[in-house]
């Protein structure tokens, strides 16, 4: 008997908005209809950080999964609205 082959990881940094906002609904329809697709088909497992039932920090979380995962996807489509602007301005040099 063959053994199953286990599937590759994906990660998906994407927007998450509050739970039916404009904005999670464009990041689950590009996640179900675009991605999660695609990479079904070349045998990744996507995953985002809402679908993670590990405890404690997002952030931390985040970054546990980035390094994990086989593949990493981020989604720039929208603005992320649970991130202030003012820290991304300090990062990129614009402030």
């Amino acid at each position: 008997m063959a053994k199953a082959q286990k599937k590759k990881t994906c990660f998906v940094i994407c927007p998450i908005g509050a739970d039916d906002s404009p904005e999670r609904r464009w990041s689950d329809d590009i996640f179900n209809h675009l991605i999660r697709p695609v990479t079904d088909e070349c045998g990744f497992d996507a995953e985002r950080i809402i679908e993670d039932s590990r405890p404690g920090a997002i952030t931390e979380n985040i970054v546990a999964a980035v390094y994990e995962a086989d593949l990493v996807i981020a989604d720039l489509t929208t603005l992320n609205p649970c991130l202030p602007s003012a820290p991304m301005e300090q990062i990129s040099g614009i402030a």
